[in-house]
């Protein structure tokens, strides 16, 4: 068949049986129940099939059905760390984890010398009546200096405009702004509200630190704090190791909605029930629901 015409043979007598087959120099495509040519047979992909020649992007790289096999380029996509919502991170190596704190705090750093150096500042503040915090503003500086650049987006505050920098290019894109350092292989998203999104170029794999962790390819050791050396346990330790003021509160502890107001799950349940429903299904095999 078009699924295991890559395989190595695996026959013997004994698991022989009568019944059709494909003439030789066919193969069976079991979506369509007909026998093709081994260059014909479609590819699968997200639950969906593709018909030979075909493309599709799959992160940083173009992939094309050839006889039944994906193809890609190998390019290295950059690494991409998000803050959302009521303070939920996602690090470079996709750790999920919520951080209720309410502070300046820094969300990522890395430097390859002085000049080509970087760090982006997450404000938080206190968003609701039931103590949750939220991102409120973002900064992002470069360089050192008389090569020192700064940018700030704020939720309060419009556009900053005519700002005469070098390095840091500001543009607009549907929802988003960002924030790009083309040298550095650095780009700052932000929705004007409390999304957060940070994108790192490959040479900075094992370069950083902050709340966005270290970009080494292990979500193991993300918790590191400025000292370095082993990672914090919690979540809350981690955070207010990385507060820019000394004088800020600890971070509150992160409590289960659920058992706070337990009345509310079977409600919460539906709501969030839509999101693994028949709506959603052309995109389950592309995001994953857990996040949200």
């Amino acid at each position: 068949t078009c699924k295991n015409m890559h395989d190595p043979p695996a026959f013997s007598p004994s698991i022989c049986r009568s019944g059709c087959v494909c003439r030789r120099g066919y193969v069976l495509d079991s979506l369509t129940k007909e026998c093709v040519k081994p260059s014909q047979c479609p590819c699968h992909h997200g639950g969906q099939s593709y018909s030979d020649g075909d493309k599709i992007q799959e992160d940083c790289n173009t992939c094309k059905c050839e006889g039944g096999k994906w193809t890609c380029t190998q390019h290295s996509c950059p690494g991409l760390c998000s803050a959302w919502g009521d303070s939920h991170f996602r690090t470079f190596d996709d750790r999920i984890f919520d951080f209720q704190g309410a502070c300046d705090y820094m969300l990522a750093k890395g430097s390859l010398s002085d000049s080509d150096s970087f760090n982006v500042a997450l404000e938080i503040v206190s968003c609701g009546t039931s103590g949750v915090s939220c991102p409120k503003a973002v900064t992002l500086s470069v360089g050192s200096g008389d090569k020192h650049e700064t940018i700030t987006f704020s939720a309060n505050k419009p556009l900053p405009v005519s700002m005469n920098l070098e390095r840091i290019t500001v543009r607009q894109a549907g929802l988003f702004v960002f924030a790009e350092v083309a040298d550095l292989g650095i780009v700052l998203q932000w929705d004007r509200g409390t999304r957060v999104i940070l994108k790192a170029d490959p040479k900075w794999k094992g370069r950083l630190k902050g709340l966005c962790g270290n970009y080494n390819g292990d979500e193991k050791d993300d918790f590191q704090t400025p000292s370095g050396g082993m990672s914090e346990v919690s979540a809350q330790l981690f955070g207010d190791s990385w507060k820019l003021q000394p004088y800020c509160p600890q971070a509150r502890p992160v409590l289960d909605t659920c058992k706070l107001h337990p009345n509310r799950k079977s409600w919460a349940v539906k709501k969030c029930g839509v999101l693994k429903s028949s709506v959603f299904r052309p995109c389950h095999s592309e995001v994953p629901i857990e996040p949200y």
